[in-house]
């Protein structure tokens, strides 16, 4: 009975995770305006997607003897149908751009997607900055459609608050920035709100990362100097202490303020 269970859990897993892809994708190649040509990328990524997906399905056997997948064979799973949503999410087309960032944040937050990996395109980064460069990009200022923007912000929240994926110190920027951005261009006070909560939640998560990492520092360097009494070992542990969250904010108040002073001279200028 145990093998039954463990076998019906993993058949869940998976049909959620593929259950989330092949809607989209199909939600996506039903717009009628998919067929225009400067659709037909997006559209043959779509196709290729779909028939993969189906395929693997389709040859996809599960013994009885089986147990539940890891993580990471997820995640690879789904990060190699991320660009017909990358795609999308660069359409401007409103509708097919809710649909990517609906099935982003889902199979984000179920652990579908983690970006963990290389990005194909640059091997320096990882993958998870590409897709917060995706969905930051969706959010065009003032013309952003307000379901849009409200898509933007739960996929944006959910990834700053995911207990698995990391992310680093330019991807955190690049989200608290475009939040900031939505909370002060936004015409719905309910995304204006919304961007605010998430704001302060996201701070509050990055401090509260920041001070555990300082617990653990403290308890490794009272550990250190009750078995060794070096003193250069010591203070290179003190130099570890997590300065990010600091950077960031700096970096932050920096930006808005150049921009600010960019703005007062571009309205000096034109008056």
């Amino acid at each position: 009975m145990p093998q039954k269970k463990a076998k019906d859990e993993d058949i869940l897993i998976i049909d959620s995770k593929t259950m989330f892809l092949k809607r989209a994708l199909e939600k996506l190649l039903n717009e009628k305006d998919i067929k225009k040509s400067q659709h037909q990328q997006l559209k043959r990524a779509c196709e290729t997607a779909l028939t993969s997906i189906t395929k693997d399905i389709q040859t996809s056997q599960i013994s009885e003897s089986s147990i539940l997948p890891s993580t990471d064979q997820q995640s690879i799973n789904a990060e190699k149908y991320f660009l017909p949503f990358e795609l999308a999410c660069a359409s401007n087309h409103h509708r097919m751009v809710d649909t990517s960032l609906d099935c982003l944040q889902k199979l984000i937050l179920h652990g579908h997607l983690l970006g963990s990996v290389a990005d194909p395109i640059d091997p320096s980064k990882l993958l998870i900055d590409r897709i917060v460069s995706t969905i930051c990009m969706c959010f065009r200022g003032v013309q952003t459609e307000e379901q849009v923007e409200l898509q933007i912000i739960k996929a944006l929240l959910t990834i700053m608050t995911s207990q698995i994926i990391e992310i680093h110190q330019r991807s955190v920027l690049q989200i608290i920035k475009t939040c900031f951005n939505i909370y002060l261009t936004s015409r719905s006070k309910i995304n204006e709100a919304t961007a605010q909560g998430c704001l302060s939640q996201m701070l509050n998560g990055i401090f509260s990362k920041m001070e555990q990492k300082m617990v653990l520092l403290s308890e490794r360097r009272k550990q250190y100097q009750e078995e060794s009494t070096t003193i250069s070992s010591n203070n290179i542990e003190q130099e570890n202490v997590p300065i990010v969250v600091h950077e960031i904010l700096d970096e932050l108040v920096e930006k808005i303020c150049y921009d600010e002073a960019t703005q007062e001279k571009e309205d000096i200028t034109l008056s």
